[in-house]
C-alpha cells in the first residue's frame, strides 16, 4: 500500500483540528498529543517527547473504562479549574487488522453545560410560577408553556405544544396576538 501522507504532514493535519486528539498505542503508550489537547487540559508537553501516561490528566484519560465507552467526564487541570470534556475513542487498525491502538478525540464542553445548568434553572424558575406562562414564535407556534398554563387549562404540556395558539387565547385578549 502506498504511503499518501507523511507522519509530519499527519502531525501538522491534526495540530488544525479544532478538538483534542490523543493517540494511544495498542501498549497504553501515548504516542501523540495536539495542541489543543493542551489548551483543554491545561497543560504543555515536551515537543518531540513521547508524553508520559504518568502525567496524571493523562493517565485519567487513559483509563480502561474512558478507552471503551467515551462520554462526559470532569476534569480539573493543574492550575485547579475544573473543565468537562466529551471523550471519543476510535480504535484504529493495521492493514491486517489488528488493533494498533487508539484515537481520543476531546471536546470542551464546559461552556455548554454551564448553559444547560443555566436554562434548568430558568425553566425550574418558570414552572414554579403560579401565572399561565405561554411562549410562541412569530407564526404562532407554541415553544414553550409552564406547568400552570397546562395544569389550569386540564392539559397535558405535549397536548398545548401542539395546540394552535388561537385556541388558547379568549376572544378578549385575540388582539394582543393580532393587533389592528
Amino acid at each position: 500500500m502506498k504511503k499518501v501522507f507523511s507522519r509530519e504532514k499527519l502531525e501538522q493535519m491534526v495540530e488544525t483540528i479544532p478538538d483534542g486528539i490523543i493517540v494511544v498505542d495498542r501498549h497504553g503508550r501515548i504516542v501523540f498529543v495536539n495542541t489543543t489537547t493542551e489548551r483543554i487540559l491545561g497543560f504543555k508537553r515536551n515537543r518531540g517527547k513521547p508524553v508520559q501516561a504518568e502525567d496524571r490528566l493523562l493517565s485519567q484519560i487513559m483509563e480502561i473504562d474512558m478507552l471503551a465507552h467515551g462520554g462526559e467526564h470532569a476534569y480539573e487541570r493543574p492550575d485547579g479549574t475544573r473543565v468537562i470534556i466529551s471523550v471519543n475513542a476510535s480504535p484504529f487498525h493495521s492493514t491486517t487488522g489488528v488493533v494498533e491502538g487508539t484515537v481520543l478525540s476531546l471536546r470542551d464542553i464546559t461552556e455548554l453545560k454551564k448553559a444547560e445548568q443555566e436554562l434548568k434553572f430558568k425553566s425550574l424558575l418558570l414552572d414554579s410560577a403560579i401565572d399561565s406562562i405561554i411562549v410562541h414564535d412569530p407564526q404562532g407556534k407554541i415553544i414553550y408553556v409552564n406547568e400552570a398554563a397546562y395544569k389550569t387549562r386540564g392539559y397535558t404540556r405535549e397536548e398545548i405544544m401542539a395546540m394552535p395558539l388561537r385556541k388558547l387565547v379568549v376572544p378578549d385578549d385575540a388582539r394582543l396576538i393580532n393587533p389592528g
